[in-house]
């Protein structure tokens, strides 16, 4: 190779020997940088014939594969720290070899090995001995040609002798085929002493006779799964390169780096940190394979944490000082999809990576491997010790929400209706945290009970117990009276229980409460929460309405277990609070049966609140469609309810859903305190007239 400035083109004849007598080519750059090469007439023909395939992703235009996701959009990945012998390639070629056979049969689609695992980080000087080259070059044919008719991407970590000197890569094979190298692109002093430094301007990498795409600008893209785009890096930096960030922006969703970091005291939880915010700030997935305990322990330890990140996630991690391996279903459409709904990501269109094609391996849908929670919206699962600094976190939240309207208005007073329900608990706790906060008289808390019809005793004397627990005024006015004379006015028989019998109940609660205000001067607090609006499990002009709404976006397990929570650091409410919580959900607008127990349960006809918030939150937060999230409900709910009655409350959830938004599109002003609002103003944007058919018509097909 020549290289050449650019007053050298002024020789023709100089140029047209030097070409004759080689088929090198000669690099001609500019201000110190690469700008043109030059190539005899008959090298271009050879290298142009033996140009790799190039997916059209790579052309200028749009990619209309996006929407073809396999598996509902779930690829397998696996980073491991296989066994390893320092400075015997085709020993660790064997190993790899049983490996990739491995992920093979457990339909893993991304393979990751550790830097250098072929050779071992650690061999030193070994690198540099031409009998370990031969066995490099030996060991990765004998790699290339086991793959043949597998299906994974795999990453091996491997030095290249090049005529620049030794580099630091990643091979990049699949199905018995190189598809490209990777080189390290930064490398410490010490680093230097064995691998060189990479020009930007070599695009290919003559291995084996053969010509293959090579740099930091390489995506790997799934022709059969567009939201499978892969980057791959050599690195140990505890930051995202500039290349790395370049890539997320050109489309790429999966990250692999290879890795060789020597552990000391808190490396690993750095690292977990790292890829925790670096899969979040990227949008992306980060599967990062580390250097496990073979590696030699002349100066440092290794401990092979391979870690899988998701959007913020940790998915899989080994365990340290193992061979381990992480392996998770990482949800390729799911990150798609969250870099569309979020205005702060755009994808770039500057063409500077190349596009390699390959095909991915179909997901086994009898497994998946991630983890996945029956309660979302809960910090901690059921039986586990309550994450109280979570919980009184959220009622803080909510409580400074009301707090700065109450100093906007300038009212210390506020009123509401209390059933001895969940919400309106909640809604209490939130007040009485307000007022500590702005030092204001807990007397002036209105605490306002009103039994109609369908009030049970229980709800009752736990309303009372409650109020005199928290130290607020507590009033009762039993609205049967008011109702019966409004039935008298519109003409309504009141032994017809029929909407128009519950929902005037709900109204004159409402137009009761809201005129107490008035008179006094103070703010009606709402009560509704997000799993009710986004039912539309509220009486339009009833309790849909309020002041300012402190629930807005807590859904109803949330609720529970705020209240709960609440109890066990407050002893002095916590007997009514934990029997709340016990009580079983009722808008209480029927009257009980003979032994004074409400019949009429929320459950019974909405469906159980399990299944909506976790319909709500896959399809709010994450995007997925019915199909998508009927997989997911399988997978957590299968114990406890058939495929028959998860279809039924997942159709139920989205016609009522369809059509509640009038309602949602006039609710309340309230604070955004968990991660969903369906807000009008700018928490859902969605028309009211909207139609659910193509929704119910899929969940019917399934």
């Amino acid at each position: 190779m020549s290289i050449k400035p650019i007053t050298f083109l002024r020789n023709t004849n100089e140029i047209e020997a030097e070409l004759a007598a080689s088929k090198e080519p000669i690099f001609i750059t500019k201000n110190g940088y690469g700008h043109l090469v030059l190539l005899r007439l008959d090298e271009y023909e050879r290298l142009t014939k033996a140009k790799p395939e190039i997916d059209l992703a790579d052309k200028k235009g749009l990619d209309l594969s996006v929407a073809d996701d396999i598996g509902f959009g779930f690829v397998r990945a696996k980073a491991l720290s296989p066994k390893m012998v320092i400075g015997d390639p085709q020993a660790n070629a064997d190993e790899m070899i049983r490996c990739i056979a491995s992920a093979q049969d457990e339909h893993v689609a991304l393979l990751v090995f550790p830097e250098l695992s072929l050779t071992g980080n650690t061999a030193g000087d070994l690198l540099i001995n031409e009998h370990m080259h031969n066995s490099i070059r030996k060991s990765i044919k004998k790699i290339v040609a086991s793959t043949k008719g597998l299906s994974p991407l795999i990453a091996v970590g491997a030095p290249i002798k090049t005529e620049m000197g030794l580099i630091n890569c990643a091979i990049i094979i699949q199905n018995g085929k190189i598809l490209g190298f990777v080189p390290k692109e930064s490398l410490s002093e010490s680093e230097k002493r064995h691998f060189a430094e990479v020009s930007p301007t070599i695009d290919t990498l003559c291995f084996g006779g053969e010509e293959y795409p090579f740099g930091t600008n390489l995506i790997f893209t799934a022709k059969n799964n567009g939201a499978l785009r892969v980057a791959f890096e050599v690195a140990d930096e505890t930051y995202a390169s500039e290349t790395m960030l370049a890539a997320a922006n050109e489309g790429a969703t999966v990250i692999a780096r290879l890795s060789a970091p020597n552990e000391i005291i808190g490396g690993s939880e750095r690292r977990r940190s790292l890829f925790r915010s670096l899969s979040d700030q990227l949008n992306c997935a980060y599967v990062v394979a580390a250097s496990g305990k073979d590696e030699s322990t002349t100066d440092y330890i290794f401990a092979g944490q391979n870690i899988i990140s998701e959007n913020g996630e940790i998915l899989s991690e080994s365990a340290l000082f193992e061979n381990g391996e992480a392996v998770a279903d990482i949800d390729v459409a799911l990150i798609r999809d969250s870099r569309m709904a979020n205005p702060r990501f755009v994808i770039q269109t500057s063409h500077q990576f190349l596009r390699i094609p390959f095909v991915a391996v179909n997901h086994d849908p009898e497994s998946l491997k991630r983890p996945l929670r029956r309660y979302p919206f809960l910090p901690t699962n059921p039986g586990e010790s309550r994450d109280l600094v979570h919980a009184l976190s959220a009622i803080r939240m909510q409580a400074m929400g009301l707090r700065r309207r109450l100093e906007a208005i300038h009212q210390d007073k506020v009123y509401i209706g209390l059933s001895g329900g969940l919400d309106s608990t909640l809604a209490l706790l939130v007040s009485v945290e307000a007022f500590k906060m702005a030092g204001f008289d807990l007397k002036n808390i209105h605490a306002i009970t009103l039994p109609a019809f369908g009030t049970s005793k229980r709800t009752h004397d736990n309303a009372v117990a409650l109020a005199g627990g928290l130290g607020v005024s507590f009033d009762e006015i039993n609205i049967k009276e008011s109702v019966l004379a409004h039935f008298r006015d519109t003409k309504h028989d009141p032994e017809i229980r029929n909407t128009a019998y519950e929902n005037a109940q709900a109204r004159m609660r409402t137009m009761v409460l809201m005129d107490i205000a008035n008179e006094h001067g103070g703010l009606m607090v709402g009560t509704g929460d997000l799993s009710e609006l986004c039912l539309g499990w509220c009486t339009y002009g009833g309790d849909h309405l309020s002041m300012y709404a402190v629930n807005g976006t807590i859904p109803k397990t949330l609720v529970r277990y705020l209240v709960e929570s609440y109890g066990e650091l407050h002893e002095e409410v916590r007997a009514p609070l934990f029997d709340i919580a016990a009580t079983p959900i009722s808008p209480e607008l029927l009257p009980p049966n003979a032994q004074g127990v409400i019949d009429q349960k929320t459950e019974d006809i909405v469906g159980p609140y399990e299944l909506n918030d976790f319909i709500i939150y896959h399809y709010l937060k994450n995007h997925y469609g019915p199909r998508k999230i009927y997989y997911l409900m399988q997978q957590v709910f299968s114990e406890a309810y058939s495929d028959e009655t998860l279809k039924k409350w997942l159709e139920n959830f989205f016609r009522r859903f369809y059509q509640s938004q009038f309602k949602r599109s006039c609710s309340a002003d309230g604070p955004q305190v968990g991660p969903i609002s369906v807000s009008p103003r700018g928490g859902l944007v969605m028309p009211s007239d909207a139609s659910a058919n193509a929704v119910l018509e899929e969940i019917r097909s399934l």
